[in-house]
Formats: structure tokens, sequence, C-alpha cells
């Protein structure tokens, strides 16, 4: 079944909705993770924190984040007693991933925008860090929120996704970088020339 779900986001994210391009990598990762540790009759502790770390490695290897992905699978999919312990399986697993990824990558970055070298970088990136806390926290709220909202899981999910899917590529036809998960659309946004 997460092979399927993956399959189906491949084609939703190529439909042109942005449901995120690590959702696939992430469940299929997590997958061989629960079938290798079945094999290998681990303890169900054990195969739960294998299953985490190796979600959080198919995020590190789309991104080139290991350290997003040990963050994701600590953060998010770990249960709050094993996280340290699972830490200590998550960094590595995702570290390894990254570098597997950078076999096709090459390790070249997500995306490739000059700000003005490394120190303006940093400075960038340390007087917005407050900013992008407080955006971090309201976006975790309003996840909370959606959470406690689903869709159910009835006819209406599959026909709301088709119409989003149409509803996008109609708009595309106007916005050529709409599609897909965000990419293009940042990269046209941080590289066109500033307006007055």
């Amino acid at each position: 079944r997460p092979f399927a779900d993956g399959a189906l986001q491949v084609l939703v994210v190529g439909a042109g909705n942005s449901v995120g391009r690590e959702g696939a990598p992430r469940l299929m990762s997590g997958a061989v993770a629960a079938r290798l540790a079945r094999w290998l009759g681990l303890e169900a502790g054990t195969t739960t924190l294998l299953v985490a770390a190796a979600a959080g490695a198919g995020l590190a290897a789309m991104y080139d984040v290991p350290l997003g992905g040990t963050a994701f699978a600590v953060e998010i999919t770990m249960a709050a007693g094993t996280r340290r312990r699972g830490m200590r399986l998550a960094l590595p697993v995702s570290l390894i991933a990254t570098a597997v990824s950078w076999l096709h990558s090459h390790g070249r970055p997500t995306f490739d925008i000059a700000v003005g070298g490394p120190t303006a970088t940093i400075l960038t990136a340390l007087a917005a860090a407050p900013a992008l806390m407080v955006l971090g926290a309201g976006a975790r709220r309003l996840w909370d929120w959606f959470k406690a909202h689903r869709v159910p899981n009835t006819w209406a999910l599959p026909a709301g996704i088709g119409a989003a899917g149409l509803l996008t590529g109609a708009a595309s036809l106007w916005l050529p970088v709409l599609p897909g998960n965000g990419r293009d659309a940042l990269e046209a946004a941080l590289l066109s020339p500033a307006t007055p």
C-alpha cells in the first residue's frame, strides 16, 4: 500500500498539485524499512525507530538536508520517549541517504542562488531566523488545525484532488511556473530582477 500511495503522489505532483516531492520517498523508504525489520525479526520498538529514521532519510535525500531529515524523523514521526535514542539512528541514516542521493545530484544544491558570498548568506540567515521561527510556529498551529479538520475518506477526496489538478493545469496556461511543488515558482521569484 505505501508503494501504491507513493506512485499516486508522483502522479499527483506530475499533474501539477503541490503536495511536495518528498512524500513518496518518505513512504517508500519507511515501507522498505518495515519490511526489512520484519525480515530481520526486530522488536516492535526498534522497528518503529527504523521506520521513522527511514522516512526522515527519504526527505533528506530529496532535498540534500540530512539535519532536516533527522529533525523530521525525531520531531514528527517519533514518540516523545524515544527521541534521544532515535536521533542516534536517524542522523546517520539521513547522512547516508543524502550521500547516496549525491550519486544523482552530484551534490548540487536544490536552489542555486547567489546572495553575495558565504558571509552574506550566513548574516542573511541569522537576520531572518527570528521571523522564520514565528512563521514556523504559526505553520505548526495551522497544520494542527488542518489535521483536526481533515477531509473524510469518501469519494469526495479523489474528486477534490482531481479538481485541484484540473484547476492548477488550467491556471498554468497563464502561469507556467505554477505546477509542481513550488520549486520553479520560488526560483523564478528569487532570480527575477527587482522592480521599483
